[in-house]
């Protein structure tokens, strides 16, 4: 079965700037493997903003090489932060990872990108991969080459501010043709100050396990981007669990990590979703966020349905995430808030998608909350696009098992064995 769609990699956890000199941004590195996708077409998008310069100032996306596979021109004076798109590119052949290179301002900080990522619209497609985020820094935050998202000393795994960690559930039913083989790739860019190397692992969450084989360690003092790839049997790694990334430090390290991703391979696809992230990590959330900017592009998607899926926590009830409509705004807040993708979060970190949504073809959305009053804390929001699946609406209680659970033939509902003392 060949399908339409797009699938994004967004990898810019925390945003970038640009200094008196020219810099590259090895903590933006992101791997990309050509071999993963066809039918495809690739754009590289930012959201940006510039701090006066008297011309338009380029930017570019660079190979391992160095060579340059893209650039995106940032208008002069561009005071608010705008969604900016590049022509298609012809990314390497094979496996490569990519970067930001950003030109020498007159300015500090002359230019701010505060989000970027990679598009991938396939046609007549029959194999693809997709892109799941895994830590967010602040929405609206950048800085400089060495600029972490999260850091500790501890010698045991941990997360030093658990709001940065995305969480992620795995659900089989939402994806086909899941192979035996290493389908599965997390990346993280990690370094370390002082001690002997640090370490990064994906966590089963639900069970406090790392599943098996994911540790990533490194003994580098500049940010490196180190893989590891693991089938769907891995150890600790079970469907209908939740997952996030940890992170520590050996022999007194402290550990510096800038972004964490998951990937999964599919081929004879027939069922699939693509994440296309909006709003990174918000504390007292309530104003708009226009740092992350997404476009809705229907028709760049086969039969398909759309869901707001959020992480964070509601410290005090009053205010519920949701998407905000900007019609066709590439920069700015003019539109309205959409009411009906609101989620309202309890007091524990959690993962909650909502219900179906009903969005407009070419729409632009950013984040924003409604309620007057409250705090929430929320670590990220996506648009996710769902095509060819039902999607569950499980919700994981901490202490149950949920090995119980099985897949109806044909049916991609799951049936759950009714728990004693569970709503």
């Amino acid at each position: 079965m060949a399908m339409k769609l797009q699938q994004v990699f967004d990898y810019l956890d925390r945003g970038v700037a640009s200094d008196t000199s020219i810099l590259t941004f090895e903590r933006s590195k992101v791997q990309l493997n050509t071999n993963d996708f066809d039918g495809a077409t690739y754009y590289w998008e930012i959201i940006a903003s510039s701090q006066s310069p008297a011309t338009p100032i380029t930017v570019q996306l660079i190979n391992n090489a160095g060579s340059v596979i893209s650039s995106i021109v940032i208008p002069a004076a561009l005071a608010s932060q705008t969604r900016i798109r590049s022509a298609s590119f012809s990314p390497t052949a094979g496996s490569n990872a990519y970067r930001i290179k950003t030109p020498a301002t007159t300015l500090n900080q002359g230019i701010k990108i505060y989000h970027a990522r990679i598009i991938i619209k396939q046609t007549n497609a029959t194999k693809t991969r997709v892109f799941i985020p895994l830590l967010n820094a602040d929405s609206d935050g950048y800085g400089g080459t060495i600029q972490y998202t999260d850091l500790t000393s501890s010698a045991s795994y941990v997360q030093a501010n658990a709001d940065y960690y995305g969480i992620w559930t795995r659900d089989d039913s939402r994806y086909a043709t899941m192979g035996a083989g290493n389908i599965w790739i997390l990346e993280v860019t990690l370094w370390r100050s002082g001690g002997t190397s640090v370490q990064a692992a994906l966590f089963n969450k639900t069970d406090n396990a790392m599943v098996t084989g994911t540790e990533l360690t490194t003994t580098s003092t500049a940010p490196v981007l180190l893989t590891v790839s693991f089938a769907s049997s891995a150890g600790n790694f079970h469907n209908l669990d939740n997952y996030e990334i940890r992170i520590k430090g050996s022999g007194g390290a402290s550990c510096r990590i800038s972004r964490a991703s998951l990937s999964l391979a599919l081929t004879s696809i027939s069922k699939t979703e693509t994440y296309l992230r909006f709003c990174r990590y918000v504390d007292t959330y309530g104003n708009i966020r226009a740092g992350q900017r997404i476009l809705y592009e229907a028709t760049d998607f086969d039969t398909h349905t759309c869901y707001h899926e959020g992480i964070g926590n509601d410290i005090a009830d009053g205010r519920n995430p949701c998407m905000f409509d900007d019609n066709g705004n590439d920069s700015g807040n003019s539109g309205a808030n959409y009411a009906a993708s609101a989620i309202n979060f309890g007091a524990g970190k959690s993962l909650i998608r909502s219900s179906a949504l009903g969005l407009t073809d070419m729409d632009r959305f950013i984040g924003a909350a409604t309620g007057a009053d409250g705090h929430c804390k929320l670590t990220c929001s996506f648009l996710v696009v769902v095509l060819g699946a039902v999607t569950s609406n499980i919700k994981k209680v901490a202490g149950v098992s949920y090995a119980g659970i099985k897949k109806i033939s044909g049916d991609p509902v799951a049936t759950v064995k009714k728990v004693a003392g569970v709503a």
